[in-house]
């Protein structure tokens, strides 16, 4: 009886192995055509300008906390990055100028767009300590002018003094 009992033991363990070998071979199979998929040219290209335009300084970049659109301004350029559900991201570009109305919509599979929105947010956040750093220095600017005057006030008013 134990032997049979053993045995079965064995057996069930045996299939749960071999499910769970072909779940994890599906599961790589989707994951692999889903990242070949995000290495289109297209797909490419708007990635280079994604990453471009967080370098350049003069790009104005926005988040919004309720939908998590991340978005990009430059000149005549606007380039948004929005969850389209739990995996996949929505690009979108409009290049709009004196010649040209242009809108481009773009998808990215999950590991793709966790990339792009996380250059995003580490950009987002350089830029606001940076702006902090700013805001604090003319702090100190305006306190050390402020000071000097008052020192200036006391020192004319020690001289007028009489002794």
């Amino acid at each position: 009886m134990k032997s049979i009992k053993n045995r079965l033991k064995f057996l069930l363990f045996r299939k749960y192995i071999s499910t769970k070998n072909y779940l994890n071979n599906v599961k790589n199979k989707l994951d692999h055509d889903t990242e070949t998929h995000d290495n289109l040219p297209i797909q490419v290209k708007s990635t280079k300008l994604w990453k471009l335009l967080l370098k350049d300084s003069e790009s104005v970049i926005s988040c919004s906390m309720v939908n998590k659109i991340r978005q990009i301004e430059k000149d005549n350029m606007l380039v948004t990055m929005k969850p389209m559900n739990e995996r996949d991201c929505l690009m979108t570009i409009v290049d709009v100028d004196d010649n040209k109305s242009c809108l481009y919509e773009i998808r990215f599979g999950d590991k793709s767009s966790l990339a792009l929105m996380d250059l995003f947010d580490t950009e987002n956040e350089r830029r606001m300590l940076l702006g902090q750093s700013e805001k604090r220095d003319s702090i100190h600017n305006d306190l050390d002018k402020l000071l000097k005057q008052q020192d200036d006030v006391l020192r004319k008013q020690k001289r007028n003094q009489p002794h």
